[in-house]
């Protein structure tokens, strides 16, 4: 029975050996690096914060204009789904933004204007007459054709154009930055 005994308790020391120094050398905890929202932040039918996962989607397809109108449960659907033509401008075009100075940079009622220089579907130079709107930015494309492509991942498509373009979205945080990269010294 003795012989049993003393690799078991081995096996418990070593357990408690491992516990106490890994509660004593804390490991720093990793957190995921929040991306930036461009959606509504407010609930249009509560004013209460909007939860990323529920949204109905809007499309006007006469005006270019799209997007997903947040919400922060399920119960406000219904109202949104009412009229959906407000909820959207309520979410996206109820507001002024103005700069530090004072000076109003996006009139209540208009979009704000990304102004971006390269097509984010083609990468060529803009045309003044291919646009569309989403989550209340206007984008500007090179053709009529990119639309399409854009809007089918449009959250994507959006954070990378203002990511890759380096375009300045008045009244919103700058995008996160990824950290650089270093190679671990060699030893």
């Amino acid at each position: 029975m003795k012989r049993y005994v003393a690799p078991f308790v081995a096996v418990a020391v070593a357990i408690a050996a491992v516990s106490s120094w890994a509660a004593m050398h804390e490991l720093p905890k990793v957190e995921k690096r929040a991306e930036v929202f461009y959606g509504n932040a407010k609930c249009v039918a509560t004013g209460e914060k909007t939860d990323p996962k529920l949204f109905v989607e809007y499309a006007d397809p006469k005006t270019h204009t799209y997007a997903k109108i947040y919400m922060c449960c399920a119960a406000c659907k219904a109202a949104i789904e009412k009229d959906p033509a407000a909820a959207y401008k309520k979410a996206y075009l109820d507001r002024e933004i103005k700069d530090k100075d004072g000076k109003v940079i996006v009139e209540k009622g208009q979009p704000i204007d990304l102004k971006n220089e390269k097509c984010p579907i083609m990468g060529g130079k803009v045309s003044d007459k291919d646009w569309a709107v989403y989550n209340g930015y206007r984008i500007h494309f090179c053709c009529p054709n990119c639309e399409k492509p854009f809007m089918k991942d449009a959250d994507k498509n959006l954070a990378k154009l203002i990511k890759d373009q380096k375009v300045s979205v008045p009244g919103l945080p700058e995008p996160v930055k990824e950290p650089e990269k270093t190679e671990p010294m060699k030893m």
